[in-house]
């Protein structure tokens, strides 16, 4: 059964673009996605690939339009080259509709990586199909003593995503490509692992193997060595007893770490990124 998704945000009523959306507006939809796509049940951490492809119908700021779904076939770009996914609108094979295309080739059987690759396409479909489908849906509305073309050709719309680097990729600030893939990246990170249920889950977690999370969250200059407390008659030396502490640490947020990553359905990497950006690491645990 398919979801259907309302969404708005602050746009240009005449083109449909999003006005600036950086990582909190895109983090506000992606809670907002979330939020239709589990009935509001927080008991849901993994939001699947299944659940992800159930959207089928939106209406984003009153545009509305389809996602089509392309999950078990490989991916090229323009130049034939296979890539993890693509988002697109092409208005001559499909009107009103987003075409997300997932490569499973590519994914190497990885179903964390294509859930991500999704998510991410999601964000394109989200934040950038609007405005290609009213752009579209404008140019087929005669003038007043004009008489629109049908057999004229129209434009295709894409956005490509080449290789997993693609989610931490740098473009340079203030271009095109900057804002679409640096807000596509925030929806995903914010709809596969909101900042509320990563860190709930976190705290679960590090209690679960004997770990304090006051110990590893970030806590400016202080480091993890300065809140481990030494007997001072301890017969072992400083550094090694810290380096043997500290390891003992790091060992415990790797097990942390795996754990989140199977609760969520994301790579253990895209759950450390996640817990820097959201505060929750201390800068002397390096991911």
């Amino acid at each position: 059964m398919g979801s259907d998704l309302t969404i708005s945000y602050r746009h240009n009523r005449l083109t449909g673009e999003p006005h600036f959306a950086g990582n909190e507006v895109a983090a506000c939809v992606a809670r907002d996605v979330r939020q239709q796509l589990t009935d509001g049940n927080d008991s849901v951490l993994a939001i699947d690939l299944e659940r992800l492809t159930r959207v089928q119908t939106l209406c984003v700021n009153d545009i509305s339009y389809e996602f089509e779904w392309s999950t078990g076939e490989p991916v090229t770009d323009d130049d034939d080259k296979p890539v993890l996914g693509v988002c697109e609108v092409d208005p001559n094979g499909l009107p009103d509709t987003a075409l997300i295309c997932l490569n499973p080739e590519l994914a190497e059987g990885r179903s964390e990586l294509l859930l991500s690759t999704g998510a991410h396409e999601v964000g394109h479909g989200i934040f950038e199909a609007p405005a290609w489908i009213y752009a579209d849906q404008k140019s087929a509305m005669p003038g007043l003593f004009d008489t629109p073309d049908v057999t004229a050709a129209k434009r295709v719309w894409r956005t490509t995503t080449p290789n997993e680097n693609h989610f931490s990729a740098i473009y340079p600030p203030g271009s095109k490509e900057f804002f679409q893939e640096a807000r596509a990246n925030e929806f995903m990170g914010s709809l596969l692992t909101p900042r509320r249920l990563l860190s709930r889950q976190f705290a679960v977690r590090c209690e679960g193997v004997g770990l304090r999370p006051a110990d590893v969250i970030g806590r400016g200059d202080r480091s993890l060595l300065f809140s481990v407390k030494r007997p001072p008659d301890s017969a072992v030396s400083a550094e090694g007893n810290l380096a043997f502490l500290n390891l003992g640490v790091r060992l415990k947020l790797e097990r942390v770490f795996s754990l989140l990553a199977a609760d969520f359905g994301v790579t253990r990497r895209f759950i450390e990124v996640r817990l820097n950006k959201y505060g929750l690491l201390s800068q002397s645990v390096a991911v």
